[in-house]
Formats: C-alpha cells, structure tokens, sequence
C-alpha cells in the first residue's frame, strides 16, 4: 500500500472506501476473531465497561477514514509528528478513544507499533487535543529484524 501521507485527500478517501467495504471488513474480522476478541494482552487492557482505549495522531481536524490507531501513546504521538512534518504542518492532533473487542478488524504487532484497524465510526473519543510540531522527535519503536 502506498503511505497515506504520500496520497492526496481524494486518493486517500478513495482507498479508504476500497479497503473498508463492509464485506471485506465482515471476511477479514472472521478470520482475524481469535486475533482480536481473544487476544489476552487485548482483554488485560480493557476499561471495566469492556472498552479498549486506543490512540491516534494525525493532522486534519475530522477523523473520518482514519482507521488505524494504536494502543500505544508514544507512537501516536510518533505518527501524528511524523504527519506534521511530511505535510509542513506546524501542528498535529492527539486522539484518545475507545472501542470495543467486537469491532476491531485486526491487530497488527509485527511492525511494533501495536496496530489496531478499526472503523472510524466505532471509535467512542474520548479526548483530543492538539500539539506543536517537534524538530527532536524519534521513532519510540523498532522495526522487527
């Protein structure tokens, strides 16, 4: 796929809306349900309501078609920075959400970045804000070899 970054507004909400028709999202969270809804390090973090809390960094205002979050706050800060420099963007926006087991799509490890894919529309935000650019960020991950 090619980096959201790299696309244009419409490019983007057109693989969006290719990627994340209801029947493919209904084929890959079939074969992806054990991933999710029985992942135990997925139940360990859940609120007492059953909620996962999730985060996501970015530099729109909207968080229609942003689908891919993290359960990791350093590296949403990561990509919400990362976003503001490959834009020139001297701001970005920190999202705190939640969201249940059931509407995850799949969690993704193998890249370290603690990837959960999950419809923008099941996402209950809890909070957002926004933050100034940073010149000195790194990458809070790394890359399995």
């Amino acid at each position: 796929l090619v980096p959201q970054a790299c696309l244009s507004s419409n490019e983007s909400n057109d693989l969006y809306n290719k990627l994340m028709q209801p029947k493919l999202i209904k084929e890959v969270m079939k074969h992806n349900q054990k991933d999710t809804t029985e992942n135990q390090e997925l139940i360990g973090l859940l609120d007492a309501e059953g909620y996962l809390t999730i985060y996501h960094g970015h530099i729109t205002k909207s968080l229609k078609n942003h689908n891919s979050w993290t359960i990791k706050k350093e590296v949403a800060e990561y990509f919400g920075n990362r976003n503001a420099l490959f834009n020139q963007k001297k701001e970005y926006y920190f999202v705190c959400g939640r969201v249940k087991l059931k509407d995850v799509i799949t969690y993704i490890t193998d890249r370290n970045e603690f990837e959960i894919v999950v419809p923008d529309k099941c996402v209950d935000i809890i909070s957002k804000e926004q933050y100034k650019y940073r010149e000195d960020f790194e990458r809070p991950f790394k890359d399995e070899d």
